[in-house]
């Protein structure tokens, strides 16, 4: 046996029959993924239906978006605007069926972000939005190109699958 294991044995050991308080403190570490896997773009719709909490065997989030109501959210915004600042964790959200009319961004403090529409809906899942590259903002200053996406991701590990992202563009 080390002495040095076998001294902080018997110190214990002194103090807990000499009536002093031990205790020990555990650190627990959360491990983060740094990487996007298959399974972060699926979600099993029956598992959602059964589950109250929302939270699959991967212990990942999973936030409901239904243009219609019903759901966790009525906008993909709105669902975006449900995740916690700097999660460490997957959260998936399952976009229903429908055209979802809105600018849509995903802030650099929201990472582990994925969309997931219906493997078999997507083209009938839609995020839309109608701004040019030659828009005016508020300022008067032209949006250009990187401000005019239907769909603006800034934070890591975000991912989607079975989702169209469209851009409108009115001439006349």
């Amino acid at each position: 046996m080390d002495y040095g294991c076998c001294c902080s044995l018997v110190m214990v050991v002194v103090a807990f029959l000499c009536g002093f308080r031990v205790s020990f403190s555990m650190t627990i570490e959360v491990h983060v993924k740094n990487f996007i896997s298959l399974d972060d773009i699926k979600v099993d719709e029956h598992q959602i239906k059964l589950s109250d909490s929302r939270v699959n065997r991967n212990r990942s989030r999973v936030i409901v978006v239904n243009k219609n109501g019903g759901a966790d959210s009525v906008t993909v915004q709105g669902a975006i605007d449900m995740v916690p600042e700097n999660n460490t964790r997957r959260v998936k959200i399952f976009i229903l069926p429908g055209t979802y009319r809105e600018k849509v961004t995903v802030p650099k403090s929201k990472p582990y972000i994925s969309f997931v529409g219906n493997a078999d809906q997507m083209s009938n899942t839609i995020i839309s939005w109608e701004d040019n590259a030659s828009d005016k903002d508020n300022h008067g200053i032209s949006l250009e190109t990187y401000r005019s996406a239907s769909v603006t991701v800034l934070s890591d590990y975000f991912c989607a699958s079975d989702i169209t992202f469209e851009v409108i563009t009115i001439r006349f």
